[in-house]
């Protein structure tokens, strides 16, 4: 229970991470983008990378 909580904790952290540097790579700004412009393809861009980074994350803690 304790090494299930551990991962995850450390693959939101690993995911959220990704994000970031996805952030400072694109130079957007994201967060406007989202909530003042509502552009829905930032949106789905998002999305996208939020699966992305967690496939990535999971297939490294797995191996």
């Amino acid at each position: 229970m304790v090494a299930t909580i551990l991962y995850g904790a450390i693959g939101i952290l690993l995911t959220l991470a990704g994000y970031f540097v996805f952030d400072k790579i694109v130079g957007l700004d994201l967060k406007r983008e989202l909530v003042e412009d509502q552009n829905t393809a930032i949106g789905i861009m998002l999305a996208g990378v939020f699966i992305g980074c967690s496939i990535v994350v999971a297939a490294v803690m797995l191996s």
